[in-house]
């Protein structure tokens, strides 16, 4: 994936002296969209659970589609380890991904091993109305036994059904 950059121009001073530098900001990113700092507190996320969940959302793809396999988790380990010294081992990163789901931060695709939706309650790339589009599609028939809805709900999957 290039990573693409917005060029300012600064104007910095100090001590009576100016700098006009051309500052680079990443052009890509992604939205929070709904507060999740319940979840995290539940989940009592120590630095690597909160930079791990970050990664994942940096990488997903405009649908909010990520593969978490073991690959995603080396590159995942040699990045924590080049920026921290510190490199967090495989099954660590398996347990979190464990308890983002179990916390519905991320979807396991029932159908594809490793496939993920980053929960776009929460997290998204691109535009409002893509997002709408995405939730959506995520909720039609055509995602019918493919993820655990409730995920992207804010009662009870049973609930909507009582006295029906």
């Amino acid at each position: 994936m290039e990573k693409k950059y917005i060029t300012i121009k600064a104007s910095l001073t100090n001590e009576g002296k100016t700098v006009n530098p051309n500052i680079s900001f990443m052009e890509d990113g992604h939205t929070v969209h709904h507060n999740f700092q319940h979840i995290i507190l539940e989940l009592n996320l120590n630095a690597i659970g909160v930079s791990f969940l970050n990664y994942i959302c940096e990488r997903m793809n405009e649908d909010n589609i990520v593969t978490l396999d073991g690959s995603f988790k080396a590159e995942y380990i040699a990045f924590a380890e080049e920026i921290s010294g510190k490199a967090p081992n495989i099954r660590t990163l398996g347990n979190l991904i464990n308890k983002f789901v179990e916390k519905h931060l991320l979807i396991k695709r029932l159908d594809f091993s490793f496939l993920y939706i980053v929960n776009p309650k929460y997290f998204s790339k691109g535009s409002k109305e893509k997002r709408r589009k995405m939730l959506q599609r995520l909720l039609s028939t055509e995602y019918d036994g493919k993820i655990y809805k409730e995920a992207l709900l804010n009662e009870p999957f049973q609930s909507f059904f009582k006295g029906k």
